[in-house]
C-alpha cells in the first residue's frame, strides 16, 4: 500500500481509469462479436460506424496503438465489404 497521499490518491485515480479502459474495450469487443455473426448489410454498416468510433476513442485515449486501431478498422471494413457481395 502507498505511503504518502499523493500515492494513495494516484492509485485510486489508477484503478478507476483501469476499469473505465477496460470497459471501453469491452463494449468494443462486444459490438465486433455482433458484426461477426451479423449476414444483414444495413445492420452490420451501422454496427461498422459504431465500432470505427469506438476505436477511434480507443486509440485516441492510447489504450491500443494507432496502428491497431487502423489495422481493426481495415479488417471490419473488408468484413462487411465481403457482405455487400
Amino acid at each position: 500500500m502507498a505511503n504518502h497521499k499523493s500515492c494513495e490518491k494516484k492509485w485510486r485515480v489508477n484503478r478507476r481509469r483501469h476499469s473505465e479502459n477496460l470497459n471501453r474495450v469491452q463494449r468494443c469487443k462486444a459490438n465486433i462479436r455482433k458484426i461477426k455473426k451479423e449476414t444483414n448489410v444495413e445492420s452490420a454498416e451501422t454496427l461498422l460506424n459504431t465500432i470505427k468510433k469506438q476505436l477511434d476513442q480507443i486509440g485516441s485515449k492510447h489504450i491500443f496503438h494507432k496502428n491497431k486501431v487502423a489495422r481493426l478498422k481495415s479488417r471490419y471494413d473488408k468484413m462487411v465489404n465481403l457482405l455487400r457481395k
